[in-house]
């Protein structure tokens, strides 16, 4: 199997499903682009910059499983028909965000 490596910033819409407590769907994508790191006295900096190329999709369920746990599947698409599932490992972590009404959230697929 080959090895696949990215980094992209995945934005768009999550809400909660009707009739199902403590599940969520998300709906986002991203666009193409690189990861520029940089290290200098004041310490270490990312971003992610804009490049040429087409955009990624990335559908999920979040299913909470405690206060500050979730696990979550789904599926990311690229280009043309080409289609990567993924699942947690194990539960991931949300805590609060530094956005006022926002969680962040950490897990291993």
């Amino acid at each position: 199997m080959r090895q696949i490596i990215y980094s992209m910033h995945f934005q768009g819409r999550s809400s909660p499903i009707s009739g199902n407590a403590g599940i969520i769907r998300a709906n986002t994508s991203a666009t193409s682009c690189t990861l520029r790191t940089t290290v200098d006295a004041a310490g270490v900096e990312g971003r992610h910059e804009a490049a040429e190329g087409e955009l990624a999709f990335l559908e999920s369920e979040i299913h909470i499983t405690g206060r500050e746990s979730f696990s979550e599947r789904g599926a990311i698409s690229f280009g043309d028909n080409h289609l990567l599932r993924f699942a947690t490992v194990q539960d991931g972590h949300l805590a609060p965000s530094v956005c006022p009404e926002t969680v962040a959230g950490v897990a291993n697929w």
